[in-house]
């Protein structure tokens, strides 16, 4: 059997997951969301994240339970990702005003994650196969959440 299907199934999962993402982070770039948001966006990811790596190292048997948890890690890692946008996003425009610069470098960035993202997930594929994907993954969360954690003041200047 042609794992096709079950590819297109897992982007539709992505795909459902960007839209809830995105309704969810408009709603809390409308309440004045900031760093706290994000930070949880980034635990949820490293927690969706290790489910996938779980689900791909065989905690559950093979065949449709592994490949539920996987589909169910996959939505919710997609609804924190996107859900951080909004927030983001309505940030920028606060602090710059609507800086049209500003928002074309925040797009900028978002494009060099995904290629950061993807180059860090081939590495990983092509180094240690399939399982090592979401192990990448959530080394990227975990990395992303701390230095959030850290780097960043711990109160918006507001």
């Amino acid at each position: 059997m042609s794992p096709a299907p079950g590819v297109g199934a897992f982007q539709m999962m992505i795909g459902v997951g960007s839209i809830l993402g995105l309704w969810l982070g408009g709603r809390a770039a409308n309440r004045y969301a900031g760093k706290a948001w994000i930070l949880q966006g980034f635990g949820i990811q490293a927690a969706a994240m290790t489910l996938h790596f779980a689900a791909t190292h065989h905690a559950l048997p093979p065949g449709w339970p592994s490949m539920v948890l996987v589909a169910l890690a996959i939505f919710v890692a997609a609804t924190a990702l996107f859900s951080m946008t909004p927030v983001v996003q309505a940030r920028l425009i606060q602090m710059t005003d609507g800086a049209p610069v500003a928002m074309a470098l925040n797009g900028s960035v978002i494009s060099v994650g995904q290629a950061l993202g993807s180059a860090l997930g081939g590495a990983a594929l092509a180094a240690f196969g399939v399982p090592a994907i979401p192990g990448a993954a959530l080394a990227m969360s975990a990395i992303a959440f701390t230095v959030l954690l850290f780097v960043f003041p711990a109160r918006d200047p507001d």
